[in-house]
């Protein structure tokens, strides 16, 4: 490994800089890695601890990397669909609208929303924002049962 300057313009290699970073650990005494859970626990107990990390989770969310992660998060939660079912369902429904058959927006995850049964909680497939609204309605009966019909007759005037 090559070696690292220091501030003093000194080089150090992987066994010096161990050394620097034990004896920094001696010096800071219980004070726990940032990795760890007991840290994380200390730092929320504050208001200012609490700020920080929500900045932090802003600035991760912004990055392409985290709208990966928290689109990944979410479909987990409210579906229980890992990424890689996610990628089969979108290869499924050929990146396009399983409905109006409209191409999904180039992107990370495009437009296509998850698409699913409220009683079942069981996954259909991919489509559209606007197509799964309007299935949401439709669905839950909010128009009635012959609110198909109608909408029907009245698009055909």
């Amino acid at each position: 490994m090559k070696p690292v300057p220091s501030f003093a313009g000194r080089y150090h290699t992987a066994a010096s800089r161990r050394a620097m970073s034990e004896t920094w650990a001696a010096k800071r005494g219980d004070w726990p890695s940032s990795r760890t859970p007991e840290y994380r626990r200390r730092r929320r107990a504050t208001a200012a601890g609490r700020a920080q990390e929500a900045a932090y989770r802003r600035r991760f969310a912004a990055t392409p990397r985290g709208k990966r992660s928290m689109g990944n998060r979410q479909r987990k939660l409210a579906h229980g669909i890992t990424p890689e079912a996610y990628a089969d369902l979108l290869i499924e429904s050929g990146g396009h609208c399983q409905l109006c058959e409209r191409q999904s927006a180039p992107g990370l995850n495009g437009d296509l929303v998850i698409d699913h049964n409220h009683a079942t909680k069981e996954v259909r497939g991919l489509v559209c924002r606007r197509c799964n609204t309007l299935l949401g309605y439709v669905e839950q009966a909010v128009y009635g049962t012959n609110w198909l019909r109608r909408a029907e007759a009245y698009l055909k005037r």
